[in-house]
């Protein structure tokens, strides 16, 4: 498993998709003070203060404590505990923004542990719940890193074309295009190009510009070759 889990965060350093899955858990360990009880359990600010507020607007007391308490446990790194409590929220408040929030940690936890398969039953649940904005594109993306590791490659375009289509994370988009080119640079020039010309051309994409230059560069000598 350590083998496993180091292989997956060096590929984080070269994605910023699995990046931000790969950092919650850090996160929550570090400011469970501030955040355990809320549903902050998303490395995004913007996400901390919208979810927060779909909590205080909820009207499941029982199943915001139990959220509460599953947090607790996977803070204090027991996995097993927070695993049962998560589901338990997931499976009794299905359509619930708890519920869903379980669902989605669920997800977390289990694509961390390697257990891919399980994984993408909760993120697939996700987007069955409670509309929670940003957090049931997320799910694509979680969908998405884990069809990469099963080597499901078209699986994992089709949900990060899911995360394209969404305008409710824009600000995820280059990230998105960035994977996708990385998939397809193989198989699909013209695709790979395309993506990273549109990265190139968005004046907000500081952070992924010079690998897609990089990227561009070198399909273009290569075809040429």
């Amino acid at each position: 498993m350590n083998i496993k889990y180091n292989k997956q965060k060096q590929i984080s350093r070269e994605d910023p998709v699995l990046d931000g899955l790969l950092k919650t858990k850090d996160f929550v360990r570090k400011n469970s003070n501030r955040i355990v009880g809320s549903a902050a359990v998303i490395v995004l600010v913007a996400g901390i203060f919208l979810v927060f507020g779909y909590f205080q607007k909820s009207r499941t007391k029982n199943a915001r404590e139990e959220f509460g308490k599953a947090m607790i446990a996977y803070s204090e790194d027991r996995s097993a505990d927070a695993i049962d409590q998560f589901r338990s929220i997931a499976e009794n408040y299905r359509r619930s923004v708890p519920g869903t929030m379980s669902a989605y940690m669920l997800g977390s936890i289990l694509y961390q542990q390697g257990r891919y398969d399980e994984a993408i039953t909760w993120y697939d649940a996700v987007n069955k719940g409670a509309n929670i904005g940003f957090i049931n594109a997320q799910a694509y993306e979680g969908l998405a890193a884990c069809y990469e590791l099963k080597e499901d490659t078209a699986a994992a375009i089709k949900n990060l074309e899911m995360v394209l289509a969404d305008d409710r994370v824009a600000y995820r988009h280059n990230a998105a295009r960035w994977k996708i080119a990385l998939l397809t640079r193989t198989t699909d020039f013209m695709r790979a190009k395309k993506l990273c010309e549109e990265i190139i051309a968005d004046t907000t994409a500081q952070e992924y510009r010079q690998n897609a230059e990089f990227l561009k560069a070198t399909l273009i000598n290569t075809t040429a070759g």
